[in-house]
């Protein structure tokens, strides 16, 4: 089964453990930021991360690859999982062009549980104490980090109290 773009960038987050509050606090923190973010331009960002995951505008390249800096996700994946959904979208073309298949198109290998990836595994040693090993695949779909937290059907993105309150706050 294929995620969406949304959920990948959900899951990911999820995975790294943080809220959309922390992610866009992290955002606005790194080296090469000016300065500080106001409380308003910290609240368009966590409603901007909302937005792309659950479906709305996407990310943009530069904007993928400056959140993969925050949270660890591989940003060419991500890009897979857009054109897999363009590809899929019943969205009309301009006149002239022609839709492409999905057949054409490359479906990233994804941990149902966490969405980490053959390039973006879990950051979680899951070896022997003291070793740096990453997660494994345990099947198809799951990897080791997941299998032993017992993750093996989560529930559907968004049908939990994730970030209710960050989200009442960007309301606000």
């Amino acid at each position: 089964m294929v995620i969406r773009s949304g959920t990948y960038l959900h899951k990911r987050r999820v995975a790294a453990g943080l809220s959309l509050g922390e992610a866009a606090a992290r955002l606005a923190v790194l080296p090469w930021a000016i300065r500080r973010p106001t409380p308003a331009e910290l609240r368009a960002m966590m409603a901007r991360l909302a937005q792309a995951e659950e479906g709305g505008e996407p990310f943009t390249l530069a904007q993928i690859q400056l959140y993969s800096a925050v949270v660890h996700l591989d940003p060419v994946v991500y890009l897979q999982l857009l054109a897999l959904e363009l590809a899929a979208s019943a969205t009309p073309l301009p006149p002239g062009a022609r839709r492409g298949t999905a057949r054409h198109l490359v479906i990233p290998r994804l941990c149902r549980g966490c969405a980490c990836s053959d390039l973006a595994p879990c950051g979680q040693s899951v070896g022997a104490p003291g070793e740096s090993t990453h997660c494994r695949w345990v099947e198809p779909d799951l990897c080791s980090t997941c299998a032993a937290a017992h993750i093996h059907r989560p529930p559907p993105c968004g049908s939990g109290p994730i970030d209710s309150g960050l989200r009442a706050e960007i309301v606000a």
